[in-house]
């Protein structure tokens, strides 16, 4: 089965979320064993026509218009466009049109496309088809329930200053009868969302019933991550938050900023995206200030498993016809805060709480209700339903396509506008156009040539004071080259100036240096000086103390010079007394001697003679102790 997907946009160009979806959508149609091709709108400028390539192995043409401003809501009906349309289409022959966008292409797809006999599949990836401004998104961030209608939407849509009133309501009505007939054209009418369901039949005027409910597949291809306990109030820690993708008013991230300074330190935000509009970045940064918010800018969806947060909150103002990141924080285990508009309530289900739109206050309130304890973030976990596999997404799509392949009848002529009338209509709407835009630069012209003619006379009054500028400006040079000269002498003069000015320069440097070197010697003989004299002072002192000492020690002298000469004596005595003792130790080692010589003899003549030496020395030891004693 070939299949013709048309969007908008398509990667490497654009990475939206419908251009992500039909990038994975024929991906799969490819393994399953059909033929997926893309054709798809481009915003790059050249050459009008139809560019082909391949990526990943899926066929993309590349349609161009060169018109300008062609995604503008009021060129939404391009009959170049129509006509390279009708051409790829004869030549690829397919057996369905999938359907996915009009923008950057043509608002008649659809009708061309059974005009040829080709069956058509319109999957509504948001609210294009019931306003001109796409997300019925008013220019003050309101957000529009009013049907699509010539008199709600004149005031609101966006014009050139060119635009009159005429052609404002005129390019409405006809967006209005466009997009009604496109949609009762195709064959199925499928919805992501029950809420974009409801919408478009409420808001374009859609007949009930004619949406099929076909909600999208899970893009995630991450693996599981590892998920840590649900945070509880007796956790220690703030309750972490998280929010991403592109931060645009839209989606009501100031909403978030602004509820988080009522919950004090409780909570922290891990902010991730960039913001396109400037002053809505500094609107960001002004909220940022002073509160737990960790911003990153760049990022793509591989990088999500790093998110460390207990809860993903999205408080978009915008009627979200599906919103591909709930499936993202599903993956993660993390369950929801959103916002009451669109399909995000349907999204988030029992695995999360809702908040009334665009309400700080409201948002707070149900991050208090976690706070509490009132809603177990463990029951909101339980709640996250499986994901959806893209394989069965694709088998469902098959069935669809399968149903309405064999109602190839083109569209009755009771059904539709002849051709010849679509074709005046769109010409007329081309020429109210140009003819506005004529207007506007005729009046511009007109307004050119007033100061054209102002810039003429001006001139011809202006040639006399040329003129009398060219002679003052000759006497101007004559004085330069007089001033040269003099300039001339001057820095010769000043030259011979600087070099005495050098030397004089030196010479003070030096005289300073001089000076420098006497201070410090000066300096030094003071402090010398200073020394000496305490010095002295101190050695008077210590020559009184000194004084004081010596007499001191003269009377300790005479004190004890009488004591000294009776030691003396007592001396004298002990040495004599001394000598008498040594005499006496000779005598008795002498008798000692002739009393061991005649113990020999002794014992040499009897042996029983020996304990009377015994006896006799222990007499003579006994006699020496006593002369010591005495």
């Amino acid at each position: 089965m070939k299949i013709l997907h048309v969007v908008h946009g398509y990667p490497p160009e654009f990475y939206g979320g419908t251009e992500l979806y039909v990038q994975r959508l024929t991906q799969v149609q490819q393994q399953l064993g059909y033929e997926p091709v893309v054709l798809t709108g481009t915003a790059s400028p050249g050459e009008p026509g139809i560019e082909s390539f391949e990526l990943s192995g899926i066929p993309v043409h590349r349609l161009r218009r060169n018109d300008l401003f062609h995604d503008r809501w009021d060129r939404g009906a391009s009959g170049q466009a129509g006509a390279f349309f009708d051409e790829f289409l004869s030549s690829l022959r397919p057996d369905v049109v999938h359907l996915h966008h009009w923008i950057r292409l043509s608002r008649d797809l659809v009708r061309r496309s059974r005009a040829m006999g080709v069956p058509v599949v319109v999957t509504c990836h948001d609210l294009h088809a019931s306003c001109p401004r796409i997300f019925r998104v008013s220019a003050e961030a309101a957000f529009c329930e009013r049907e699509l209608s010539v008199e709600n939407c004149r005031d609101c849509v966006p014009r050139p200053e060119w635009m009159g009133q005429e052609l404002v309501e005129r390019q409405v009505d006809w967006f209005r009868r466009d997009f009604a007939e496109e949609l009762s054209y195709a064959q199925a009418l499928m919805v992501p969302s029950r809420a974009l369901a409801v919408a478009l039949t409420r808001f374009a005027a859609v007949p009930p019933g004619r949406f099929e409910l076909l909600q999208h597949a899970t893009l995630v291809d991450w693996p599981t991550p590892q998920l840590q306990p649900p945070w509880t109030p007796n956790r220690g820690r703030p309750l972490r938050l998280a929010h991403w993708g592109h931060l645009q008013p839209s989606k009501g991230v100031h909403r978030i900023l602004e509820a988080l300074p009522e919950l004090g330190d409780q909570v922290e935000l891990e902010l991730w995206g960039k913001a396109v509009d400037p002053e809505f970045e500094e609107r960001l940064q002004q909220l940022c200030a002073g509160l737990p918010v960790r911003r990153r800018v760049d990022f793509d969806q591989s990088d999500l498993p790093e998110l460390a947060a207990d809860v993903a909150i999205f408080a978009s103002v915008a009627y979200e016809s599906y919103s591909f990141v709930v499936d993202e924080a599903f993956a993660l285990g993390l369950p929801l805060l959103v916002s009451d508009r669109g399909a995000l309530p349907e999204r988030c289900g029992d695995a999360g709480l809702v908040f009334a739109p665009d309400d700080a206050a409201s948002l707070a309130a149900c991050i208090r209700r976690i706070l509490r304890g009132d809603c177990a973030l463990a029951d909101l976990r339980a709640a996250i339903p499986p994901p959806r596999s893209i394989h069965e997404h694709a088998r469902v799509l098959k069935a669809v396509y399968e149903r309405v392949r064999d109602d190839t009848d083109p569209v009755p002529t009771s059904a539709r506008l002849p051709e010849e009338g679509r074709v005046l209509r769109a010409t007329e709407s081309l020429l109210r156009q140009e003819h506005g835009e004529r207007e506007a630069l005729g009046h511009e012209l007109k307004n050119l040539r007033l100061a054209f003619s102002e810039l003429e006379s001006s001139a011809l009054e202006g040639k006399a004071q040329i003129e009398a500028l060219r002679q003052e400006i000759e006497a101007y040079r004559q004085r330069k080259v007089e001033l040269e000269a003099d300039l001339e002498q001057r820095c010769a003069r000043m030259g011979e100036m600087e070099q005495d000015l050098a030397e004089h320069r030196r010479q003070l440097e030096r005289v300073r240096g001089e000076y420098e070197q006497v201070e410090t010697w000066l300096r030094e003989s003071k402090e010398a000086e200073a020394g000496l004299q305490r010095w002295g002072e101190s050695l008077i002192e210590e020559n009184a103390e000194a004084s004081r000492v010596v007499a001191e020690l003269r009377d300790m002298a005479r004190g004890q010079g009488a004591e000294i000469q009776s030691i003396k004596d007592e001396l004298e005595g002990l040495r004599a007394e001394h000598r008498c003792t040594l005499e006496e130790k000779a005598e008795a080692e002498r008798k000692l001697e002739a009393s061991l010589v005649e113990q020999k003899r002794l014992r040499a003549e009897n042996r029983f003679a020996l304990p009377l030496v015994l006896i006799a020395r222990l007499w003579f030891r006994l006699c020496a102790w006593v002369r010591k004693r005495l």
